[in-house]
């Protein structure tokens, strides 16, 4: 791209370093006017040039007030085109496109209004290269318009025609009926500063039938990306629970809960714990009335893929009420991500295999080869109620009839960004329970919990 600045400060210097000085005395001819000799021309240079007055005509060279008026013009013009020339410097400096053309195009107005149409002219083609990059086509549509009508007030009608021309072609490929509309009524000012009214009117026409228009549906929202996960750095809960009956006889628990999870953007983690002391006055010796309830779980998920996942699970549980001293698993296999809309949404299976040890106050059993089945959902349901349902089966191979079943529902109403009310419903199935045990184990929980 050619150096408009240079290419104008040449044309303005070369008539100036060929003029002559102003021939004329020193001596006042009137208050504050310069008095030349007689018979001198008033010749500022080779662009403005009185001739001498021949010998046989009878107009009188220029004298006194009219050289003085000539030569302070002259003064003023070299200031005007100065301050233009500091202008083009603060243009080349502007990195916004669109505010650049505007104050190139307002430029290339003042030099036309000096007469200095070769230099408005280069100004103006290069306030089009510059509008020609700008990606945005209503933007661009804009700024073309606004160079157009900057041709029009420079004395160049059909240069601003041809711009207002390539403003239609770039409002014709606007999509955004809004934006289209605004750009056609800047384009028909244009046409009306070159009086051509019948376009005028008919790029107003269509920008009203766009503004009549219905807003066209907004595009269905873009499914969020669930794979690779978002991480998240560690989040966990405490959760207080609670039960109490009173009648024939008084019985109750009270659970203290915790668990802490992690998400990278394949990798998940969660580990839960929990205590709990049962109360039952009616129990007799050799039992006491407080027996102990606890549980450790942790579970490991790899994701592979958007669906597929690897899991490990590791499970301990003592429970004094069931007669169970230990019992301890580790289940290791494929998942599969059925849905998701987040870490708190989603539904996940899980099949594996896996070893179990048990040890009760009847025996112990230790179960080499066990399969292992697990569906997890978690939902929020109205907005801000959330839900959970965990479903888990284990069976061993060689032995079938010892099986376990447990299903979990639980219900989170929120009371404030961290603290929540909580309910909880388990049915736990044991197809070979502790001697004096039932099979079904229902357990309700009720409490709050904090999150952090």
């Amino acid at each position: 791209m050619f150096n408009v600045r240079l290419l104008i400060a040449g044309a303005l210097l070369a008539p100036l370093s060929l003029a002559e000085p102003v021939r004329g005395e020193t001596g006042l001819a009137g208050p504050g006017l310069p008095a030349p000799a007689p018979g001198a021309s008033c010749q500022l240079n080779e662009v403005l040039t009185v001739p001498e007055v021949e010998a046989n005509s009878l107009a009188p060279a220029p004298q006194g007030r009219d050289c003085f008026e000539l030569t302070q013009g002259r003064d003023l013009e070299d200031r005007a085109t100065e301050v233009l020339l500091e202008a083009l410097e603060i243009a080349e400096s502007i990195a916004e496109p669109a505010k650049k053309v505007r104050f190139l195009s307002n430029i290339a107005v003042k030099y036309a209004n000096l007469g200095l149409e070769s230099e408005a002219n280069a100004i103006l083609l290069q306030a089009i290269e510059v509008a020609e990059a700008i990606e945005t086509l209503g933007d661009r549509g804009s700024v073309l318009a606004a160079i157009a009508m900057s041709a029009a007030k420079s004395g160049q009608p059909s240069r601003a025609m041809d711009i207002l021309s390539g403003a239609i072609d770039t409002a014709n490929a606007i999509e955004d009926p809004q934006a289209k509309e605004i750009l056609l009524a800047e384009i028909a000012l244009g046409y009306a500063e070159l009086e051509e009214y019948a376009i005028s009117s008919d790029l107003l026409a269509e920008a009203r039938v766009l503004a009549s228009a219905p807003p066209p549906p907004p595009p269905p929202p873009e499914e969020p990306i669930f794979f690779p996960l978002e991480p998240t750095p560690w989040t966990g809960s405490v959760a207080l629970y609670g039960q109490l009956f009173s009648g024939r006889k008084s019985a109750g628990f009270a659970t203290l809960a915790t668990a802490l999870a992690r998400q990278w953007s394949t990798n998940e983690i969660d580990i839960g714990a929990f205590v709990t002391n049962s109360f039952d006055n009616s129990r007799v010796a050799p039992e006491d009335e407080n027996q102990l309830i606890g549980q450790f779980d942790a579970n490991y998920r790899h994701h592979i893929s958007e669906r597929w996942l690897y899991f490990v699970n590791s499970h301990a549980r003592r429970d004094e009420v069931e007669g169970i001293n230990i019992r301890t698993s580790l289940y290791t296999g494929p998942g599969l991500t059925l849905w998701r809309k987040g870490p708190e949404r989603s539904l996940n299976m899980e099949l594996g295999f896996g070893i179990r040890y048990e040890e009760t106050i009847d025996d112990s059993d230790f179960e080499f080869t066990v399969a292992h089945y697990k569906l997890n959902y978690q939902n929020i349901l109205f907005e801000n109620l959330r839900f959970g349902q965990l479903l888990a089966f284990t069976i061993p191979i060689e032995d079938s009839d010892d099986y376990f079943a447990e299903s979990i529902t639980t219900i989170g109403v929120p009371l404030s960004e961290r603290w929540s009310f909580n309910n909880g419903l388990s049915f736990r199935y044991d197809a070979r329970p502790v001697s004096g045990n039932p099979n079904l184990q229902v357990t309700v929980d009720t409490g709050i919990k904090y999150e952090f």
